[in-house]
């Protein structure tokens, strides 16, 4: 039934349908609020077992995904897959104010707030605008003609 498509199991409530009776069973503890599983440390309600398992790793201080190619260790699988993306190179996420790429969306994001607002200086070759002359500067004398190296305007 896993390949199949087929999903019999269906939430009277959202209408969500699972293939197995106990993933229904498991789904309904989201509409019931109901927390079976307590931290024996901090008291903590949790829904589903291996939720549980991973909150007490933060009172054991284990760390059990092992990156094979620098041997950091993480708490959590996702953590892992999200670090080993380091390693392959592959940058999918490009800043659309300066094109620098960053491997983790993440990355990005706190990579875009490093962006003033406010940027007066433009290119006057691109569309591409700098908070200060120097920057300006620098972008034409490398992305442009040396002929034109540190024509500048203010305002965009």
């Amino acid at each position: 039934m896993i390949h199949s498509g087929i999903r019999p199991h269906v939430c009277e409530i959202c209408n969500r349908s699972f293939n197995h009776a106990g993933n229904l069973k498991t789904h309904m503890l989201v509409h019931t609020r109901e927390k079976p599983f307590q931290c024996t440390v901090c008291g903590k309600g949790f829904a589903l077992r291996h939720a549980l398992a991973s909150h007490q790793t933060l009172h054991t201080g284990e760390k059990p995904f092992k990156c094979d190619v620098c041997n950091k260790h993480f708490r959590h699988r996702h953590s892992l897959i999200n670090h080993q993306k380091l390693h392959t190179g592959d940058k999918p996420y490009e800043c659309d104010i300066c094109q620098k790429r960053f491997a983790l969306r993440g990355n990005l994001q706190r990579h875009i707030a490093t962006h003033p607002s406010d940027k007066p200086y433009a290119c006057i070759y691109c569309t591409k605008t700098y908070v200060d002359s120097q920057s300006v500067k620098d972008h034409i004398a490398s992305q442009h003609s040396d002929d034109h190296k540190g024509e500048i305007i203010l305002g965009f």
